[in-house]
């Protein structure tokens, strides 16, 4: 039961920051390091600390073929979705392994902090409207 209240806590604190704009930035700042086309993922604030990067859907961020190795330990702080493909309109982030647990959808082209961290398991690109927390 905390769990799920710290969740709805949390969802309701992405909500809030992405609606009004104030946490997620159109283009992600230079120091930010991530390749174009790819999902990176940092254990730190503003893109620091470990970053893990992804340019395809991954099930399971702990096994192969790519491996985040702090993923089982650390909670993710900050995201930057760096996708350029037509294709797709964001990347759904799960908080388990094999796309369960959706959590929320990252705009293409944008980055966002987590003040709180979020351990994440899995994600994938999604080709239907990217509107934040699921």
């Amino acid at each position: 039961m905390r769990t799920v209240k710290r969740l709805a806590a949390l969802a309701a604190m992405l909500i809030a920051l992405i609606g009004t704009g104030t946490t997620v930035a159109n283009a992600a700042p230079a120091d930010w390091a991530c390749n174009s086309g790819d999902l990176c993922v940092y254990n730190g604030a503003d893109g620091t600390g470990g970053r893990c990067a992804w340019s395809n859907a991954d099930n399971n961020w702990l096994v192969a073929p790519v491996t985040c190795s702090w993923a089982g330990s650390r909670a993710t702080y900050s995201i930057n979705n760096s996708g350029t493909s037509s294709a797709y309109t964001g990347v759904m982030m799960y908080l388990s392994p094999d796309y369960q647990n959706p959590f929320f959808c990252m705009p293409q082209q944008q980055s966002i902090e987590l003040p709180r961290g979020v351990l994440f398991r899995s994600h994938k690109w999604v080709t239907t409207s990217c509107h934040g927390v699921v």
